[in-house]
């Protein structure tokens, strides 16, 4: 077994299981297992599995399987950079020991995890399928402006710039600046409060309150 960044360098006659980002350089007669971020570059005389991250720059003479790719994705930050786009504060379990080698894509669903909300410009983001960010909350900026949330989150939002919410909320949501909740879509299923000149269009199932130039339509 091949843990951390070991490299295999010599022939191996039995099987062998390469995890994390260890490497095959030589020839193994028998099976192999590509966990994680592992590589063959090597030869492979027997079947070779590879985990979705794992790569096969080599050659294998037996059949060859792939896992699935991950579908949920883990949004963690320790404080020190809160927004969505940074990909260290990505990962592909709950615990964040496994870093995710992307940012999720439409396909899929993310959890956030930890103390501190992300931060996303809604205006250059890839939005994924749904977010649930129970533990931590969400904020959504824009910086152009009607940029839209459109998928499913749950948790506390919060909608700042020109970001507007087109989807169903399920949590209390605030809106500040000229932010809004369109009449498209745009579903509170909490309490939300509206500051400064954001509007609501939308619907609201719970308390709603209205600060400064903020209006109801």
């Amino acid at each position: 077994m091949f843990n951390g960044n070991a490299q295999n360098i010599a022939t191996i006659t039995g099987n062998a299981t390469f995890n994390d980002t260890s490497v095959n350089d030589e020839i193994i007669n028998g099976d192999a297992t590509f966990n994680e971020y592992s590589t063959n570059s090597g030869t492979v005389n027997g079947d070779a599995f590879f985990a979705c991250y794992a790569d096969n720059n080599g050659t294998v003479t037996g059949t060859i399987t792939t896992g699935a790719c991950p579908t949920n994705f883990y949004w963690y930050s320790d404080g020190s950079d809160v927004s969505w786009t940074t990909l260290s504060n990505w990962w592909l379990d709950a615990g964040h020991t496994i870093a995710a080698p992307e940012l999720p894509d439409s396909t899929k669903a993310v959890i956030t995890v930890g103390s501190y909300a992300p931060v996303v410009d809604v205006s250059t983001w890839v939005e994924p399928e749904n977010i649930d960010a129970s533990a931590t909350g969400i904020s959504f900026t824009s910086s152009t402006s009607q940029s839209v949330v459109h998928n499913p989150v749950t948790g506390a939002a919060t909608f700042s710039d020109e970001a507007i919410n087109g989807t169903i909320i399920t949590g209390d949501a605030v809106f500040n600046d000229l932010s809004s909740n369109t009449n498209f879509g745009g579903v509170i299923t909490g309490n939300a409060i509206f500051n400064d000149s954001s509007f609501n269009f939308g619907t609201i199932t719970g308390d709603a309150v209205f600060n400064g130039a903020s209006y109801n339509a």
